[in-house]
């Protein structure tokens, strides 16, 4: 909202801003009558802060759940390029999901249009090539070193996978990453087992909106 729109607001209209959040606009309440009241920053109690977000997480909720006309605002994201997932659920599959399964249903359409873009880019060379053909190639390639250095262990992806202990989403998320051809030397920068897969997946969508 502009200045000049905010000055024009109804009196009994009031916007709330907390930081980290985008502001809500509600009808004006007299609170000093209220039971609670002694709880606010007002009354006895301490002002409410809005925490900060643990380190690879975002503020934003995970996924939102859209009207007809805030669907038509993501499509157009989605058709930029931006990282959009959206999907359909009816009313009881959605009671029957909990967080992990929401993560997970994600984590599979994000999975899904890895696969479909990189179909896309090589399907003139790589007709019948899938990707996970792919990815056994490039850890071919990786094993592949100079005598003089066979001797010596080597910090790469493949030897982090034996080494390291790595859930299965994590280790799925890394394989997208090559995919997309993310460096190995960036994989390597934050491929380890206290690394979020939230953390993974957000370093490796920018190097998709730069290709």
């Amino acid at each position: 909202m502009t200045p000049d729109e905010v000055r024009m607001m109804d009196r009994k209209k009031c916007l709330v801003i907390i930081n980290g959040l985008l502001p809500v606009m509600d009808d004006k309440f007299v609170p000093f009558g209220h039971p609670m009241f002694d709880q606010t920053a007002d009354g006895a109690g301490t002002p409410y802060v809005h925490g900060l977000p643990d380190e690879g997480k975002s503020a934003e909720p995970p996924f939102v759940l859209l009207n007809s006309e805030a669907l038509r605002y993501y499509e157009k994201q989605k058709e930029k390029g931006e990282p959009v997932y959206i999907d359909s659920l009816s009313y009881e599959e959605f009671k029957l999901l909990g967080q992990a399964d929401m993560d997970k249903r994600f984590m599979d359409l994000d999975e899904q249009e890895q696969k479909d873009r990189y179909n896309e880019e090589h399907a003139g060379e790589l007709e019948y090539q899938t990707p996970e053909e792919a990815f056994e190639e490039e850890m071919v390639t990786e094993k592949t070193m100079p005598e003089e250095q066979a001797t010596q262990p080597e910090d790469s992806i493949q030897n982090r996978m034996f080494r390291m202990h790595f859930t299965k989403e994590q280790l799925n998320e890394v394989q997208r990453a090559m995919l997309v051809h993310v460096p190995k030397d960036v994989i390597l920068s934050y491929f380890y087992p206290e690394t979020s897969v939230a953390k993974m997946m957000e370093i490796r969508r920018q190097y998709e909106q730069v290709q």
